[in-house]
């Protein structure tokens, strides 16, 4: 992956490397909500990541571990790709904003999966769970609870335990 900005590619934004790969530009909630489903196999980073897979699993020994890339959360990629409107949206359009909350989430257990596939549990890192929910200390407790709970409690539900990393939000939880 490029950090922060990987799976915001995935929603067809690209990346600016000039900017530590920070997202070159946002999307309105509209334009998210009308795009395509995004193919966790095949939209923006995913194929240089499973090249990048197929590569190391070919020439490095079976004892070397490949760890999944910074995937952020739900509510950071949605900072991402909405930009700043990820603040306002709650509240000018809490209907649409769930939607958008739950497209992502659904793009990025599908991510997940598909990389874990590609990687294959031989040779997968047997890390913990991170879900890094760093924009969570710009939001009220109340809005994580309405918004971002269900997006983080989906995850865990489906991938099992996870580690939230509330960066400097620890009055959210």
């Amino acid at each position: 992956g490029k950090g922060s900005g990987t799976l915001a590619t995935c929603f067809g934004i690209p990346l600016n490397p000039d900017a530590q790969n920070a997202p070159a530009c946002n999307k309105s909630l509209d334009q998210l909500l009308l795009d395509p489903f995004p193919d966790p196999a095949r939209s923006g980073l995913m194929p240089e990541m499973r090249e990048r897979i197929e590569l190391i699993k070919k020439h490095v020994p079976d004892d070397f571990k490949i760890s999944l890339p910074d995937m952020q959360g739900p509510f950071n990629l949605a900072h991402l790709i909405l930009g700043t409107d990820v603040f306002l949206a709650p509240y000018t359009d809490p209907g649409k904003f769930h939607a958008a909350m739950q497209r992502i989430t659904d793009v990025w257990l599908q991510v997940r999966q598909t990389l874990s596939d590609w990687i294959g549990p031989e040779r997968l890192y047997p890390g913990y769970n991170l879900v890094c929910e760093c924009s969570v200390n710009m939001i009220s407790p109340e809005m994580y609870r309405e918004f971002v709970l269900p997006c983080d409690r989906k995850i865990a539900e489906t991938i099992g335990s996870i580690s939230i990393h509330p960066c400097s939000g620890p009055h959210v939880f």
